[in-house]
């Protein structure tokens, strides 16, 4: 039922993109697109750091249930909420030290894939996912619940392209919006239709710092060059703005932790993280690369506050973290290599799942 993590498709497609490179270049960016690239002047800041850092200890926790977990996120109740490979939602008010499953799983067959989840409000949560048929057309699924699971409701959602799902965030307990290879679907109506936004490139991620503010990142590589992506709406999806830049290489996660702060990973080679404090407007670069430590692709990213972020590194599987703007990134050397999936709390409580079943927080 749950497949592919997101991670593993990260780095799939991280592959598949430097594959392209020294064959013919699979993603020509030379083609027509409605975006207007705008140059931006980059600050480059070596700031990575290992040694002591101030931050919680990471530490594994014990799984009496055996629970597989696939996605996972976390509100601002401190609760945070797990796709288990069994079919249920599980939910945590401890950071991972116990679960409880909804009382109904989710309604899928065996062709069906849930593979993304957000939970807006108190006992509602939405998932997506694909159908996929060898013959015939392609679905996308939603699955939501207002009971805390009780009662699901699946809407089918056709589409004629790829069915493939790169992120899925809900700002509001009636709005969502779900990120697609070339494409961006959001509903309004508690998703019971969906309207589609088609992008120039391809895109990888979503963050909303409100309802109706949200930016989505991507981009584009290639043998004729390589570019980011980045739109911003600021009234639920409607219309979206322009703000690419040329950065030099895809976006690849987002999150935005105030209307006009938003923080952004990318690139193939190495990592680097952008930070923007005007909403998209003009950008700062700081190159997570030095002489002892190399950071590869950072996803997911995640802001809980101006000054706070975490991200995992998915080629070393630590997780790199900064609590004063982004001045200085630590490396938490976790080195765990079956790290996945994160999430945090506003208080900056983090809970990691991963590969057999693997469960770990930061709460002291």
């Amino acid at each position: 039922m749950f497949k592919i993590s997101r991670v593993q498709k990260t780095k799939l497609y991280a592959v598949f993109l430097i594959l392209c490179f020294f064959l013919s270049g699979c993603m020509d960016t030379t083609q027509n697109t409605t975006s207007t690239t705008q140059n931006r002047s980059f600050q480059i800041n070596p700031v990575l750091n290992v040694g002591p850092s101030n931050f919680a200890s990471w530490k594994v926790l014990q799984n009496p249930r055996n629970l597989q977990l696939d996605a996972i996120t976390c509100n601002s109740n401190n609760t945070c909420y797990a796709l288990s490979r069994q079919g249920y939602v599980e939910e945590t008010n401890d950071f991972g030290r116990s679960w409880q499953s909804f009382p109904a799983p989710l309604p899928l067959n065996k062709k069906q894939e849930i593979k993304f989840i957000s939970c807006p409000g108190y006992k509602v949560c939405y998932t997506f996912g694909t159908e996929a048929a060898h013959s015939g057309p392609n679905f996308y699924l939603s699955a939501s619940t207002v009971d805390g699971g009780i009662s699901w409701n699946l809407v089918k959602t056709q589409y004629s392209e790829i069915p493939w799902v790169r992120d899925f965030y809900c700002s509001s307990l009636t709005t969502c919006y779900a990120i697609l290879l070339r494409g961006i679907l959001v509903t309004t109506d508690s998703a019971k239709t969906w309207q589609e936004y088609p992008t120039p490139t391809a895109v990888n991620a979503i963050a909303c710092s409100s309802e109706k503010v949200c930016v989505v990142v991507g981009g584009t590589w290639g043998n004729h060059g390589s570019e980011g992506l980045i739109w911003v709406t600021t009234n639920g999806g409607k219309e979206w703005s322009d703000k690419t830049f040329d950065n030099q290489f895809p976006v690849m996660e987002v999150s935005c932790p105030t209307a006009l702060n938003c923080w952004a990973s990318g690139g193939v080679w190495g990592g680097s993280i952008l930070t923007t404090m005007d909403g998209g407007t003009t950008w700062t670069k700081a190159v997570m690369l030095n002489a002892n430590v190399k950071v590869g692709i950072i996803s997911p990213l995640i802001c809980s506050t101006a000054d706070t972020c975490y991200g995992l590194d998915v080629v070393g599987r630590n997780v790199i973290a900064t609590k004063d703007k982004g001045q200085n990134w630590y490396l938490q050397s976790i080195n765990n290599k079956q790290l996945r999936f994160l999430a945090c709390t506003p208080t900056n409580d983090c809970v990691g799942i991963g590969d057999d079943g693997l469960i770990m927080n930061n709460k002291s």
